[in-house]
């Protein structure tokens, strides 16, 4: 992979860079360049804290008292500025492109940035990348790495074993199976869980398995076979007793049938006898009697008329006595003969009456008599034997014997679907189990797989490769820096912790090693730059930090004699890096690099950029 270098830097509105008078760093591969100037002239602002903030939108970390601060926010807006802005040009070495990563805000709205790719020919266009992204690191390995700025606690050689195992990661590009691991691990675990899911689920088929109760359902489809027997006995008996009331329905039918002709035949044979002569004659003797009775009142009634005149009476006219031959006796006597034959005729009459009426009496129970020989004689009714109602009863029996004889035992199907179950659940859970174990073969791999991403596996490995090539490196150019009596070792525990301990063969006392706390600020100040060039020498030979870049602020020539600043600048110019930024505040230092820029504070208190004659 082609490296990336940073081809300028340009600064408006920005910390120390006013708006009207952007200033602008080129660096483009052309090695170390010193920048110098007054303190809070502005040198930090343009490399570092440029780099810094335009990449990640938050400037390197500086040791402020006992803590750790970095310059964010609307803080990065200069003095009197409306809005700050810093734009990067990056190039890659082999010229097929580059980047342009520019970063903006104000002091009431956030970060805006704008990324660009450049193509060979200088065209731009927008994307959607992330500086961090491009870079291949992180805001922490950023400044842990090209920036070395003032006050930082991070140097490599004097850094914690986590941050040292974080640049090594960077370093040797292992930070690039952090992803992988984390994949790797939710698989394992994600794999875990599958497993365990299986497995309770197999038991649950098992257990559905196990709770279908096959031997009770089998008892009950024999009960009902044996209860199904008794059912047809009884409805086969039914039947025939059915059948049986039946047949007597019919013989009784018959019976009836000759008993109703019986009866209509004796019907036909009831006695009679015409009355209607007799009940004329008494009828007729009645109205004689009632004609005799009329005349015979008549003739009492012309008698009484008569009444005292008989013969021997006194007249009631004259008051003599009535003689037998007198016209009154004579009219009594006229009166007494019409009622004597009245009479006669009368009693005639009640003779043929009683006659008449005693011929009617006889015939009337001559007649009654007869009826009721007759029906003395008429044929008993016989009842029917309801033979429809039988042959129906007959049918419905019949009926529900065919539907006992061919109904199915209904303890067969519930049995058959709960075998089918339980050969379900049965194969479900073998399928479940089968399953787990291919979960747990997969989580074995995938432990396996976690392992050689774990920083225990490969990155270790990488890791390793890449401490021996800082401290290679280191010895190179701490043999520079020293003359040759220095040289530094990274001794790895059993714990993973990470020593950093230093030779030294001219004490007089002989050749000795102690930790690197225990040396002197310069020889410190020695070591530390020598390290910070190994692990730039290493990001260049590796696949962590796609930009070959490393800014120095701090007395990179402090507390050093001549021949040390002789030194100093070989080692960075053999430094391999494409741009080397040393920021120093020590006027002394002024001359060192081929190549040097002053940063002034001009008008507005606002820094200028110049390049040194």
């Amino acid at each position: 992979m082609a490296r990336l270098i940073v081809a300028s830097i340009t600064a408006s509105g920005f910390v120390r860079y006013s708006e009207d008078n952007p200033g602008t760093l080129l660096l483009g591969g052309r090695g170390p360049v010193g920048i110098t100037g007054e303190n809070g002239a502005g040198k930090s602002s343009i490399a570092s804290k440029a780099l810094s903030w335009c990449f990640y939108g938050k400037c390197s970390p500086e040791t402020m008292g006992a803590s750790t601060r970095m310059l964010k926010g609307k803080s990065v807006v200069a003095d009197g500025c409306k809005k700050a802005t810093v734009s990067i040009a990056l190039e890659y070495e082999d010229g097929s492109g580059g980047w342009v990563i520019e970063r903006s805000r104000t002091k009431t709205k956030a970060d805006t940035i704008v990324v660009q790719v450049v193509d060979a020919d200088g065209n731009r266009s927008e994307v959607d990348r992330s500086p961090e992204d491009i870079l291949g690191v992180d805001h922490a390995i950023f400044c842990a790495t090209v920036l070395r700025g003032q006050g930082d606690p991070w140097n490599f050689a004097q850094a914690t074993d986590a941050k040292k195992r974080e640049i090594l990661a960077a370093v040797s590009g292992a930070a690039r199976l952090a992803e992988p691991y984390k994949r790797a691990r939710g698989l394992a675990l994600q794999l875990t869980s599958e497993a365990q899911g299986f497995h309770a689920r197999a038991a649950d088929a098992q257990h559905r398995a196990d709770r279908i109760p096959i031997a009770d359902m089998e008892r009950q489809k024999a009960d009902w076979g044996v209860q199904q027997d008794r059912r047809i006995l009884a409805a086969e008996a039914e039947v025939k007793a059915l059948e049986t009331a039946e047949e007597a329905a019919k013989a009784a039918d018959r019976a009836a049938t000759t008993s109703a002709h019986d009866r209509r035949k004796h019907a036909d044979q009831r006695p009679t006898l015409d009355l209607t002569p007799y009940d004329r004659a008494a009828g007729d003797a009645s109205a004689v009697v009632r004609t005799a009775t009329a005349d015979h009142a008549s003739g009492e009634a012309l008698l009484r008329a008569t009444d005292g005149l008989e013969p021997g009476a006194t007249c009631p006219t004259c008051g003599q006595g009535i003689a037998e031959d007198a016209p009154v006796a004579q009219r009594r006597a006229a009166a007494l003969k019409p009622l004597e034959a009245a009479q006669r005729a009368l009693d005639a009459a009640l003779v043929d009456q009683k006659t008449a009426r005693d011929a009617q009496t006889v015939a009337r129970a001559w007649l009654a008599n007869e009826i009721r020989e007759w029906e003395g004689a008429r044929p008993a009714p016989v009842q029917g034997g309801n033979l429809p109602g039988a042959q129906t009863a007959t049918g419905i029996a019949r009926r529900r014997l065919d539907d006992l004889k061919s109904g199915d035992n209904p303890h067969v199907t519930v049995l058959v679907r709960a075998m089918q179950d339980m050969t379900e659940y049965v194969r479900e859970a073998l399928r479940l189990e089968t399953l787990a174990q291919h979960a747990e073969n997969d989580h074995a791999h995938a432990l396996t797989l976690c392992y050689a991403l774990s920083p225990k596996g490969a990155a270790a490995h990488m890791a390793d490769e890449v401490l021996t090539t800082i401290e290679v490196h280191a010895n190179h150019w701490l043999g520079t820096l020293s003359g040759g009596t220095m040289s530094v070792e990274f001794v790895v525990s059993e714990s993973e912790s990470i020593t950093t301990k230093v030779h030294t063969t001219d004490s007089p006392s002989g050749p000795q090693t102690r930790d690197l706390l225990q040396y002197s600020g310069g020889e410190r100040a020695r070591v530390n730059l020598a390290v910070d060039l190994g692990v730039a020498a290493a990001f260049s030979a590796g696949d962590g930090l796609a930009l070959s870049c490393l800014v120095l602020d701090e007395s990179t020539f402090s507390g050093v004699d001549d021949k040390g600043k002789a030194a100093i600048v070989r080692a960075l110019n053999d430094a391999g890096v494409a741009d080397i930024i040393v920021i120093d505040h020590d006027p002394a230092a002024r001359g060192r690099l081929d190549r040097e820029v002053q940063i002034v504070r001009g008008h507005g208190g606002y820094a200028t950029i110049q390049e040194a004659p």
